[in-house]
């Protein structure tokens, strides 16, 4: 999935308009790290939250967690909106397989 970003995003000296997530491509060991990392660093922060979305789209971006964070509020919004439409029960049931036979 790609993000276009309303203001560019700098990270290694690059300004960067689009973000990449490669949210296919994580595992759910990726998912349980984005969680831990959370957990420890902020005690009661929920999950799903700011600092929970920040974290999965690092492991999908490869891209530090304080990078996201420093974004935009405009982008670091729709960024949350994308990976939690991403992750939704509907979003979810509709990328299974067809096993019906039909």
């Amino acid at each position: 999935m790609q993000i276009k970003l309303h203001k560019p995003l700098t990270y290694h000296d690059a300004e960067l308009d689009t973000l990449d997530l490669d949210l296919d491509g994580l595992t759910g060991n990726d998912m349980i790290d984005a969680e831990s990392n959370v957990r420890r660093a902020y005690p009661g922060s929920p999950l799903y939250g700011a600092r929970h979305i920040a974290a999965i789209a690092s492991k999908a971006s490869h891209i530090p967690a304080e990078v996201i964070t420093g974004m935009n509020a405009r982008d670091f919004l729709r960024l949350q909106g994308e990976i939690m439409d991403f992750f939704s029960p509907s979003s979810l049931e509709a990328s299974q397989p067809d096993n019906s036979g039909n």
